[in-house]
């Protein structure tokens, strides 16, 4: 008895290491306690266009999360990261509120249905589009909301350029939110969401050529 005993207790640290009593890891505390993020109309999570675009302000929305600045490309973005990626890129105008929230994880839901990594199916619900740096940038209608593209666009416009046409020729049925242009983008992978603190709509004046 006293020899079972003991190959108990001896060989009790190894079945605790691997797992033996049947209990489970303890789950992430930290990635659990964090809300999840929603893009909505008049946001994203809990920013919105009164939210001031400050390292302080938007870390004390998103408790859990990891909040810092970014300078990479001249301005004071706001990153906010979690489970090892960067989820969302908040910039603000000079009167220092939000002025958009780039959305970079397919962690992070809408309200539109749209996530990032999504195939479009429904061009359609497009209005507007424009071409940023990031992409081309197709926003629903009257919507806050927009998809950005897998299509580089600004590429597209330096070609038409480069043979002579206008810039916005490239684009120029799209840019106008003619239906038929604007159900070609069907297919199309969302790179990232982007909201903005205003509007879009589509225009009669043709948008600015890319900076040569």
């Amino acid at each position: 008895m006293r020899c079972v005993a003991a190959l108990a207790l001896a060989l009790a640290p190894l079945l605790f290491a691997c797992g033996g009593s049947g209990s489970k890891p303890p789950a992430d505390q930290t990635s659990g306690s964090r809300a999840p993020i929603v893009v909505r109309e008049d946001g994203v999570g809990p920013i919105d266009a009164s939210t001031t675009a400050t390292e302080s302000a938007i870390r004390a929305l998103f408790p859990g999360y990891d909040v810092k600045i970014d300078n990479t490309l001249g301005v004071p973005d706001v990153l906010v990261s979690g489970d090892g990626e960067v989820q969302l890129i908040v910039s603000g105008h000079e009167s220092g509120a939000v002025m958009s929230v780039r959305v970079m994880s397919k962690r992070v839901t809408s309200e539109a249905g749209w996530r990032v990594g999504d195939k479009i199916t429904d061009a359609s619900r497009f209005g507007v589009c424009e071409c940023m740096g990031d992409g081309l940038t197709c926003f629903a209608k009257q919507s806050h909301v927009g998809a950005v593209l897998d299509e580089d666009c600004m590429g597209k416009m330096e070609q038409a350029a480069m043979a002579g046409k206008p810039a916005s020729s490239a684009y120029a049925d799209i840019f106008a939110g003619d239906p038929a242009a604007l159900a070609s983008l069907a297919g199309h992978t969302i790179r990232m969401l982007l909201w903005r603190s205003g509007t879009h709509e589509a225009s009669d004046d043709p948008p600015p050529p890319p900076e040569e």
